[in-house]
């Protein structure tokens, strides 16, 4: 297994806690089903525009997964980078991308 993460804003945080546990899974779960969903459809690029914003250092919180498979983070690594973001800001994006767009609550 291979850790991932990014770094969330307090409220954003506690969001996604509400939003997973609402959804009745666990944050690994969902970050999983975030990725394949980036790697599908290759949006990282455009989503980086709307979700510029960086996360203070002084009141940030952590989220952090393991993934089963390691080729997931080098897939996302790599598309992160040619993104020219570093992979813990991309999983950042991707989980503010959820908490606005609710994708994975509506396909339910």
């Amino acid at each position: 297994m291979v850790r991932i993460g990014g770094y969330l804003e307090p409220v954003e945080h506690d969001s996604l806690k509400a939003y997973v546990n609402g959804l009745g899974i666990t944050f690994s779960s969902l970050a999983s089903l975030l990725i394949h969903r980036e790697l599908k459809h290759k949006r990282l690029p455009s989503l980086t525009i709307k979700y510029t914003k960086t996360v203070s250092s002084s009141t940030r919180r952590r989220v952090t997964t393991r993934l089963l498979d390691d080729e997931l983070k080098l897939r996302l690594s790599d598309l992160a980078e040619n993104a020219g973001l570093p992979i813990d800001h991309a999983v950042s994006i991707l989980v503010r991308t959820e908490l606005d767009e609710r994708w994975l609550e509506n396909a339910m």
